[in-house]
């Protein structure tokens, strides 16, 4: 259950396979400078075998068995682990790693232990020749043992917001998208007006209303596809809303792009965020289809009164 509950606190910092970065790497450094000795590794120990997150000195490995680890002894001690000649030791003796490149005498592994006291690997050194640290070396080596912990636990809570932010910016798509065709069934459109620069946005909708096949167009620009006693109300309206937060609600003619008349009914409503004042609504063709206009412009009225077809 223990070595379990260490794993799946390894795999939650997301951090096994990934690309090397500079702030595990200078921890390295700083370890090898401050021990005085050839290899630094950071390493994390997975369920067979150890993965090196940041390494100095050990070039083009980039992780081994976990059976034949230094660092597996290093986790399970709790504290910093310190073979001084690997060779001697009954434990070490037969090692591959001893018999073998790259030949390890001394070793010495500051376990990594983030939240939750779950030790998820080393900060580690190697050397091809016995030795000991101080006692101010390991004290150095523990300090940068804990700051590779914090490092990993920011690095995961970074990449958790990264990942959340990328949802929520892929569900508001899918919301807009959504948005945009309900609109369209519904025949209705979507406009912002941001009442700090003017600036006028239209849905798709509100374009195909107007006849518009370009972007969304200025404010005077939109006020010319409505006649001159249509403009002053919508422009009453519009500062009303913007200054008192009075609802928009107007039924007015209009002129889309190609001169065909319709009337639309606009509503808007005032709101106030971190982005600024923005008038925000929705506007609807709410002329009679032409079918019907020329049905009943087509029937003699008389016939009409009497129910004549």
């Amino acid at each position: 259950m223990i070595e379990q509950a260490r794993l799946s606190a390894l795999h939650s910092l997301n951090i096994l396979d990934s690309d090397p970065e500079p702030f595990f790497d200078a921890l390295t450094r700083a370890a090898r400078s401050a021990a005085e000795m050839p290899i630094a590794l950071v390493s994390l120990v997975d369920e067979g075998r150890q993965w090196f997150k940041a390494q100095t000195g050990l070039e083009d490995v980039r992780e081994t068995q976990r059976d034949i680890s230094f660092c597996t002894w290093a986790v399970l001690s709790g504290d910093i682990f310190e073979v001084e000649d690997a060779s001697s030791d009954p434990k070490f003796a037969d090692n591959p790693s001893v018999l073998g490149a790259p030949y390890v005498r001394h070793y010495v592994g500051a376990p990594i232990q983030v939240a939750g006291g779950h030790r998820v690997g080393t900060l580690c050194l190697l050397s091809q020749t016995p030795g000991k640290l101080t006692p101010s070396q390991r004290a150095v080596l523990q300090c940068l043992a804990e700051a590779a912990a914090v490092g990993m636990e920011q690095r995961a809570q970074l990449l958790d917001r990264v990942s959340e932010a990328t949802r929520l910016h892929g569900d508001l798509q899918k919301s807009q998208a959504l948005l945009e065709q309900t609109n369209a069934v519904a025949k209705v459109g979507g406009w912002e007006l941001n009442v700090d620069t003017n600036e006028l946005e239209w849905t798709q909708q509100t374009r195909l209303i107007h006849g518009v096949t370009y972007a969304s167009p200025s404010l005077e620009a939109a006020l010319s596809f409505y006649p001159e006693s249509a403009q002053g109300p919508i422009q009453s309206a519009l500062a009303s809303c913007a200054e008192h937060g009075t609802l928009i609600d107007l039924t007015v003619p209009s002129t889309k792009a190609d001169g065909e008349r319709i009337w639309v009914h606009v509503v808007g409503q005032r709101l106030q965020d971190d982005r600024g004042t923005r008038l925000i609504g929705a506007v609807q063709d709410v002329s009679l289809p032409s079918a019907p206009l020329k049905a009943l412009r087509s029937r003699p009225l008389r016939a009409l009164r009497r129910g004549r077809p």
